[in-house]
């Protein structure tokens, strides 16, 4: 769970005066759901302990924050020792999903890396932290017409009318209304998650499944879990499984959208025109408005040849994420559709600025003539 490009700075210790909406529970409880059949050759991954605290560990923690002042006051040297050229020296790596023992020894972390590391230490230091989740902050993957889907965890402690959370990036955009208390069973499945997504990536199928599994035991009601799963079960062509995991995810978390976004992909590529429009039905009828869903319905609409409510929809995803290429690429291919060249071409311009690579822009770059850009850099991470 790394931080987007836009949250990359130093994590620190910000207040939330009055936070009402954090909240002790996860997700409302609901009907228990038979387990989902995994492939008998898919073994779920070993669980490991990522909140264990080595000897080194609790050394340093003990040496270098003071065993005097406020919680506060202590937290904040934590966060800021952790960081510093002349304490542990960690650095960020978006990529970078590990347990606190092992964030520590390289000396890396991401959002949920980070997490683990000062949930543990914190605790160690008689400081009960506990895990937050922030809702709207979600982050997208997308593996070809797939969505992998990945939160933001941080750390909170307090309780009251003042509570304290450890935020990455710009204290001004914090909003504490999109802060959620989890417990460490969450936690530690969408630690898992983020493990399966990031083997996904990588191509390692086989690695992902045996992540995604290890997640939805560890939590059976965690939506992300399910819908990675999802995209690994297809990736392995077992459509029927895929669609019994995105259907689980939207029935514990059907706030999870990227669920339904994959779900109406795959009715779509086995042919169930229906069952996808009524699944459309069902999103035009809630209340928050997911860019990757509208731009599913745009595509619906264009393939009913329903251009005008298309171009709503994809300017609604535009509106919604306008950081977005692919949202500008719907555009241009439908400009494209509408034998406007000229609009083509000036969204296309608008949605390489952002991304040079987003496959939407592939067709519309061969119908105007326009060569590909050079092949995206190896990432090392």
């Amino acid at each position: 769970m790394g931080a987007t490009p836009a949250l990359r700075s130093r994590p620190r210790l910000l207040s939330l005066l009055a936070a009402a909406a954090l909240v002790v529970a996860a997700s409302p409880a609901r009907a228990d759901l038979p387990p989902l059949p995994l492939p008998a050759d898919v073994t779920p991954a070993t669980v490991e302990d990522v909140l264990a605290v080595t000897p080194e560990m609790r050394a340093w923690a003990h040496r270098e924050v003071p065993a005097a002042g406020s919680a506060p006051e202590r937290l904040d040297a934590l966060v800021r020792r952790l960081q510093a050229s002349d304490g542990a020296g960690l650095v960020y790596d978006p990529w970078f999903t590990a347990g606190a023992a092992q964030t520590f020894a390289a000396r890396r972390f991401n959002c949920l890396a980070f997490s683990h590391l000062v949930v543990a230490l914190a605790r160690e230091l008689g400081l009960p932290a506990y895990y937050v989740e922030a809702h709207g902050s979600e982050r997208y993957g997308r593996e070809g017409d797939l969505l992998l889907l990945a939160g933001h965890v941080t750390v909170g402690w307090g309780e009251g009318i003042q509570r304290w959370v450890i935020e990455f990036g710009d204290e001004q955009r914090i909003d504490p209304h999109r802060f959620q208390r989890i417990d460490d069973r969450r936690a530690l499945a969408l630690h898992y998650t983020n493990v399966g997504a990031s083997s996904l990536r990588a191509g390692d199928v086989p690695g992902a499944l045996s992540a995604l599994a290890a997640a939805v035991r560890v939590d059976p009601r965690a939506g992300a879990a399910w819908v990675n799963l999802g995209v690994a079960l297809r990736r392995r062509g077992m459509l029927d499984r895929a669609e019994q995991a995105y259907r689980r995810a939207i029935a514990v978390e059907p706030e999870v959208l990227p669920a339904w976004a994959n779900l109406h992909a795959l009715l779509l590529a086995t042919h169930r025109a229906g069952d996808a429009a009524h699944l459309l039905d069902q999103v035009s009828k809630r209340p928050h408005r997911d860019p990757w869903l509208l731009l599913a319905m745009g595509d619906e609409c264009v393939s009913t040849g329903d251009l005008r409510t298309a171009r709503r929809l994809y300017e609604q995803a535009h509106d919604v994420a306008p950081d977005e290429a692919a949202p500008r690429a719907a555009l241009a291919a439908l400009a494209l559709k509408n034998g406007d060249d000229r609009g083509a071409r000036r969204w296309l311009r608008r949605a390489e600025a952002i991304d040079p690579h987003e496959p939407r822009l592939a067709p519309v770059r061969r119908a105007l003539n326009v060569p590909e850009p050079p092949a995206a850099p190896t990432s090392t991470s």
